[in-house]
Protein backbone atom coordinates (compact mmCIF):
# COMPACT_ATOMS: atom_id res chain seq x y z
CA UNK A 1 0.00 0.00 0.00
CA UNK A 2 2.91 2.35 0.71
CA UNK A 3 5.50 0.86 -1.67
CA UNK A 4 6.73 2.25 -5.01
CA UNK A 5 6.28 -0.82 -7.24
CA UNK A 6 3.78 -1.36 -10.06
CA UNK A 7 2.35 -4.62 -11.48
CA UNK A 8 2.78 -4.88 -15.26
CA UNK A 9 1.80 -8.52 -15.78
CA UNK A 10 0.07 -11.49 -14.17
CA UNK A 11 0.89 -15.14 -14.91
CA UNK A 12 -0.66 -18.42 -13.79
CA UNK A 13 1.18 -21.68 -13.29
CA UNK A 14 -0.54 -25.05 -12.87
CA UNK A 15 0.94 -26.82 -9.86
CA UNK A 16 1.42 -30.58 -9.78
CA UNK A 17 2.53 -31.91 -6.41
CA UNK A 18 4.77 -34.96 -6.25
CA UNK A 19 6.02 -37.29 -3.55
CA UNK A 20 9.83 -37.03 -3.42
CA UNK A 21 12.25 -39.27 -1.56
CA UNK A 22 15.78 -40.58 -1.45
CA UNK A 23 16.89 -42.64 -4.49
CA UNK A 24 15.40 -46.11 -4.36
CA UNK A 25 12.63 -45.20 -1.91
CA UNK A 26 9.16 -46.73 -2.43
CA UNK A 27 5.78 -45.53 -1.18
CA UNK A 28 5.73 -48.43 1.29
CA UNK A 29 8.93 -47.10 2.91
CA UNK A 30 7.45 -43.67 3.73
CA UNK A 31 6.06 -42.93 7.18
CA UNK A 32 6.10 -39.10 7.23
CA UNK A 33 5.87 -36.30 4.66
CA UNK A 34 7.23 -32.75 4.95
CA UNK A 35 6.04 -29.75 2.94
CA UNK A 36 4.50 -26.29 3.03
CA UNK A 37 1.11 -26.35 4.82
CA UNK A 38 -0.71 -25.44 1.61
CA UNK A 39 0.90 -28.29 -0.31
CA UNK A 40 0.04 -30.68 2.53
CA UNK A 41 -3.58 -29.49 2.41
CA UNK A 42 -3.71 -29.99 -1.37
CA UNK A 43 -2.56 -33.59 -0.93
CA UNK A 44 -4.43 -34.47 2.27
CA UNK A 45 -6.63 -37.23 0.76
CA UNK A 46 -3.49 -38.98 -0.50
CA UNK A 47 -1.73 -38.46 2.85
CA UNK A 48 -4.67 -39.90 4.81
CA UNK A 49 -5.02 -42.81 2.43
CA UNK A 50 -1.44 -43.85 3.14
CA UNK A 51 -1.49 -42.97 6.84
CA UNK A 52 1.46 -40.58 6.65
CA UNK A 53 2.38 -38.29 9.53
CA UNK A 54 2.97 -34.67 8.45
CA UNK A 55 5.44 -31.89 9.26
CA UNK A 56 5.27 -28.27 8.12
CA UNK A 57 8.10 -26.60 6.21
CA UNK A 58 8.65 -22.97 5.22
CA UNK A 59 8.27 -23.95 1.56
CA UNK A 60 8.42 -27.04 -0.64
CA UNK A 61 12.07 -26.48 -1.58
CA UNK A 62 13.11 -26.38 2.09
CA UNK A 63 11.21 -29.63 2.60
CA UNK A 64 13.11 -31.32 -0.22
CA UNK A 65 16.42 -30.01 1.11
CA UNK A 66 15.62 -31.41 4.56
CA UNK A 67 14.90 -34.86 3.10
CA UNK A 68 18.19 -34.86 1.20
CA UNK A 69 20.13 -33.79 4.27
CA UNK A 70 18.49 -36.22 6.72
CA UNK A 71 19.04 -39.31 4.56
CA UNK A 72 16.04 -41.11 6.08
CA UNK A 73 14.02 -43.14 3.52
CA UNK A 74 10.99 -43.16 5.82
CA UNK A 75 10.55 -39.39 5.39
CA UNK A 76 9.50 -37.85 2.07
CA UNK A 77 8.77 -34.39 0.74
CA UNK A 78 5.91 -33.01 -1.31
CA UNK A 79 7.19 -30.68 -4.02
CA UNK A 80 7.68 -30.24 -7.76
CA UNK A 81 9.63 -32.71 -9.89
CA UNK A 82 12.06 -29.91 -10.70
CA UNK A 83 12.88 -29.65 -7.00
CA UNK A 84 13.88 -33.31 -6.90
CA UNK A 85 16.63 -32.61 -9.45
CA UNK A 86 18.03 -29.78 -7.33
CA UNK A 87 18.51 -31.97 -4.26
CA UNK A 88 19.29 -35.37 -5.75
CA UNK A 89 15.92 -36.90 -4.89
CA UNK A 90 13.61 -39.14 -6.92
CA UNK A 91 9.92 -38.78 -7.71
CA UNK A 92 8.22 -41.63 -5.88
CA UNK A 93 4.75 -40.77 -7.18
CA UNK A 94 3.48 -37.96 -9.42
CA UNK A 95 0.34 -35.86 -9.21
CA UNK A 96 -0.70 -36.64 -5.65
CA UNK A 97 -2.66 -33.40 -5.12
CA UNK A 98 -6.44 -33.76 -4.84
CA UNK A 99 -7.27 -31.32 -7.62
CA UNK A 100 -5.38 -31.06 -10.89
CA UNK A 101 -6.68 -27.50 -11.23
CA UNK A 102 -4.32 -26.09 -8.56
CA UNK A 103 -2.65 -22.93 -9.85
CA UNK A 104 -0.44 -20.20 -8.43
CA UNK A 105 -0.57 -16.60 -9.64
CA UNK A 106 2.64 -14.67 -10.15
CA UNK A 107 2.91 -10.92 -10.75
CA UNK A 108 5.69 -8.95 -12.48
CA UNK A 109 6.64 -5.88 -10.43
CA UNK A 110 8.61 -2.90 -11.73
CA UNK A 111 9.40 0.60 -10.56
CA UNK A 112 7.01 2.19 -13.05
CA UNK A 113 4.14 1.42 -15.38
CA UNK A 114 4.91 0.10 -18.86
CA UNK A 115 3.57 2.95 -21.06
CA UNK A 116 3.53 0.83 -24.22
CA UNK A 117 1.13 -1.77 -22.84
CA UNK A 118 -2.23 -1.84 -24.64
CA UNK A 119 -5.36 -1.15 -22.61
CA UNK A 120 -7.85 -3.31 -24.53
CA UNK A 121 -9.55 -6.16 -22.65
CA UNK A 122 -7.50 -5.20 -19.62
CA UNK A 123 -7.77 -5.36 -15.83
CA UNK A 124 -6.51 -2.85 -13.29
CA UNK A 125 -5.50 -3.35 -9.66
CA UNK A 126 -6.42 -0.79 -7.02
CA UNK A 127 -5.98 -0.35 -3.27
CA UNK A 128 -8.21 1.91 -1.21
CA UNK A 129 -9.13 2.70 2.39
CA UNK A 130 -12.64 3.97 3.05
CA UNK A 131 -13.73 6.86 5.27
CA UNK A 132 -14.73 6.00 8.82
CA UNK A 133 -18.46 6.31 8.28
CA UNK A 134 -21.46 4.03 7.90
CA UNK A 135 -21.84 2.49 4.45
CA UNK A 136 -18.51 3.77 3.14
CA UNK A 137 -17.42 0.42 1.69
CA UNK A 138 -20.81 -0.22 0.08
CA UNK A 139 -20.75 3.28 -1.42
CA UNK A 140 -17.25 2.75 -2.82
CA UNK A 141 -18.21 -0.57 -4.41
CA UNK A 142 -21.35 1.01 -5.90
CA UNK A 143 -19.27 3.79 -7.46
CA UNK A 144 -17.03 1.26 -9.21
CA UNK A 145 -20.02 -0.70 -10.49
CA UNK A 146 -22.04 2.35 -11.52
CA UNK A 147 -19.28 3.41 -13.91
CA UNK A 148 -19.36 0.01 -15.59
CA UNK A 149 -16.27 -1.63 -14.09
CA UNK A 150 -16.74 -5.31 -13.25
CA UNK A 151 -14.88 -6.27 -10.08
CA UNK A 152 -13.34 -9.75 -10.31
CA UNK A 153 -11.56 -9.60 -6.94
CA UNK A 154 -12.24 -7.86 -3.61
CA UNK A 155 -10.12 -8.59 -0.54
CA UNK A 156 -9.48 -6.83 2.77
CA UNK A 157 -6.12 -6.48 4.50
CA UNK A 158 -5.26 -4.89 7.86
CA UNK A 159 -3.50 -1.53 7.86
CA UNK A 160 -0.13 -1.53 9.60
CA UNK A 161 0.00 0.41 12.88
CA UNK A 162 -3.79 0.97 12.80
CA UNK A 163 -5.56 -1.76 14.78
CA UNK A 164 -8.95 -2.86 13.40
CA UNK A 165 -8.61 -0.71 10.30
CA UNK A 166 -8.38 -2.17 6.81
CA UNK A 167 -7.62 -1.35 3.21
CA UNK A 168 -9.18 -3.13 0.25
CA UNK A 169 -7.62 -4.76 -2.80
CA UNK A 170 -9.67 -4.71 -6.01
CA UNK A 171 -9.16 -6.12 -9.47
CA UNK A 172 -11.64 -4.77 -12.01
CA UNK A 173 -12.05 -5.18 -15.74
CA UNK A 174 -11.54 -2.00 -17.76
CA UNK A 175 -9.21 0.96 -18.18
CA UNK A 176 -8.99 3.25 -15.17
CA UNK A 177 -7.07 5.82 -17.25
CA UNK A 178 -10.04 6.32 -19.62
CA UNK A 179 -12.43 9.24 -19.21
CA UNK A 180 -14.91 6.91 -17.51
CA UNK A 181 -12.16 5.62 -15.26
CA UNK A 182 -11.06 9.10 -14.26
CA UNK A 183 -14.66 9.98 -13.38
CA UNK A 184 -14.93 6.81 -11.32
CA UNK A 185 -11.74 7.58 -9.38
CA UNK A 186 -12.85 11.18 -8.82
CA UNK A 187 -16.19 10.09 -7.35
CA UNK A 188 -14.50 7.33 -5.36
CA UNK A 189 -12.45 9.94 -3.50
CA UNK A 190 -15.65 11.11 -1.79
CA UNK A 191 -15.86 7.79 0.06
CA UNK A 192 -12.16 6.90 0.47
CA UNK A 193 -9.33 8.31 2.57
CA UNK A 194 -6.70 6.75 0.29
CA UNK A 195 -6.71 5.39 -3.28
CA UNK A 196 -3.80 3.88 -5.18
CA UNK A 197 -3.63 2.21 -8.60
CA UNK A 198 -0.97 -0.49 -8.28
CA UNK A 199 -1.11 -2.34 -11.58
CA UNK A 200 -2.61 -3.10 -14.96
CA UNK A 201 -2.52 -6.22 -17.11
CA UNK A 202 -4.20 -7.31 -20.34
CA UNK A 203 -4.72 -10.97 -19.51
CA UNK A 204 -3.40 -13.67 -17.24
CA UNK A 205 -0.76 -15.58 -19.19
CA UNK A 206 -0.59 -19.35 -18.47
CA UNK A 207 2.93 -20.67 -18.01
CA UNK A 208 4.01 -24.21 -18.86
CA UNK A 209 3.10 -26.86 -16.31
CA UNK A 210 5.38 -27.27 -13.31
CA UNK A 211 5.59 -31.04 -12.89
Amino acid sequence: FSGPLYVNGVYTLRILQNLLGLPGTNVADVRKVISHPQALAQCMPYIKEHGFATEDAVNTARAAAAIAQAGDPSVAAIASAETSNLYGLEVIERGINKSLLNTTRFAVFSRCENPSRARTNSTFMMLFAVNNEAGALANAINVIARHGFNMTTLRSHPLKNKPWQYYFYVEAEGDESSETGKNMLSELQEHCSQIKIIGHYNMEVPLEDNE
